[in-house]
């Protein structure tokens, strides 16, 4: 009975002294951790900066500072919507004219010409140079859609390889086209052109009017 009791004793110390020792060791582990040196602030704000500047490189494209659209078709429009209540105005109008010849990118970029308008602390030159634009973007845009106009349409693989920025050679006369056959400008749009360029001597179709132009750009070029 005396030596039962005896390995007992001596187990329960063997036990103790080995978990003691776990111990000991877990402690000089966690001292060790404690005492390795924190990196610096600066180059943990500097790791913070470079992440962020990496994933908006992720959705910017770095040339034209332009947000890249998914491959969805109409995102780009919930990016122009974006860019306006971040008033991004100049940002919203380049991505809109960089899908051009899209009818929706024109009556889009109208739309924002027309906001630009509103504000009543334009100066007299902002004023001009934006309803400049508004009325030729207007114009083109029913010169090749032709949504009012009757009368034949050109092909739409001929549009599709269209330099577009050609279009804005055409000479775009306000007193000769006049405003009823542009279907983008309504009628407040009207009374502003009204009155800062008067009443245009007639109204006309763009298709009727510069339909040479049109032609002249999408026909094959002889060699």
């Amino acid at each position: 009975m005396n030596l039962l009791f005896l390995l007992m004793f001596l187990l329960s110390v063997f036990l103790c002294a080995h978990a003691l020792n776990r111990y000991n060791d877990s402690l000089r582990q966690q001292n060790r951790k404690r005492s390795q040196p924190l990196p610096p602030i600066g180059d943990l704000e500097t790791d913070l900066t470079n992440k962020i500047k990496n994933k908006d490189k992720k959705i910017t494209d770095p040339k034209n500072k332009i947000p890249t659209t998914s491959k969805s078709p109409d995102n780009w429009r919930h990016l122009v919507l974006e860019m306006r209540k971040k008033e991004q105005i100049e940002l919203a109008l380049n991505l809109c004219k960089s899908k051009f010849p899209l009818y929706t990118a024109y009556r889009e970029a109208t739309l924002i010409l027309k906001s630009i308008l509103q504000n009543e602390n334009l100066s007299p030159a902002k004023v001009q140079r934006t309803l400049s634009q508004l009325y030729k973007i207007a114009a083109i845009a029913e010169l090749i859609h032709m949504k009012k106009a009757a009368g034949p349409k050109p092909l739409p693989d001929r549009l599709k390889i269209l330099d577009i920025t050609l279009l804005n050679k055409i000479p775009i006369d306000y007193n000769n086209l006049g405003y009823l056959e542009l279907p983008l400008l309504k009628k407040q749009d009207a009374k502003i052109l009204v009155k800062h360029w008067g009443e245009p001597n007639k109204h006309e179709s763009p298709r009727t009017l510069y339909e040479h132009h049109l032609i002249k750009l999408i026909s094959p070029k002889k060699r």
